[in-house]
């Protein structure tokens, strides 16, 4: 996620690299450091095997079980499941906060525009989590 003043990126959610930040298809997102360890002393995994877990198995994907595509958890929220509309939630909620952290930052923003691609294929976004599950963000 990015705050974007005349153009010009001023802020993003990534750090040293995409898994920092805002949750992802496939990626974690900012989670405690200390949950890695906790993980992979709990699994026995190396450390390329929990790499290859929090940038391939986490994220969307991790969180619902279904997919990393937010028009397939979408789809399965829709008729019920419940780890997906977690997956939804979580999403959301950081959402929020970064949107948060930027507004309190440059309080003379008066629009906001989320694009988010989190898709399988090429040029096709999911609308669902820019609609009223975000508070305050009007048409």
């Amino acid at each position: 996620m990015a705050a974007v003043d005349r153009g010009i990126s001023i802020d993003t959610s990534m750090g040293f690299t995409p898994l920092e930040g805002l949750l992802m298809g496939t990626r974690s997102g900012d989670i405690d450091p200390s949950v890695i360890l906790f993980v992979m002393g709990k699994e026995g995994l190396a450390l390329n095997e929990a790499t290859t877990l929090l940038n391939k198995h986490s994220g969307l994907q991790g969180i619902s079980g279904v997919s990393s595509d937010m028009r397939e958890v979408i789809a399965e929220m829709k008729n019920g499941d419940k780890k997906a509309t977690n997956a939804f939630d979580v999403f959301t909620y950081r959402v929020k906060k970064y949107i948060g952290a930027y507004a309190r930052q440059w309080e003379e923003s008066t629009r906001w525009c989320l694009r988010v691609g989190l898709r399988k294929q090429p040029g096709r976004t999911a609308c669902k989590h820019r609609e009223s599950r975000i508070p305050g963000n009007g048409p």
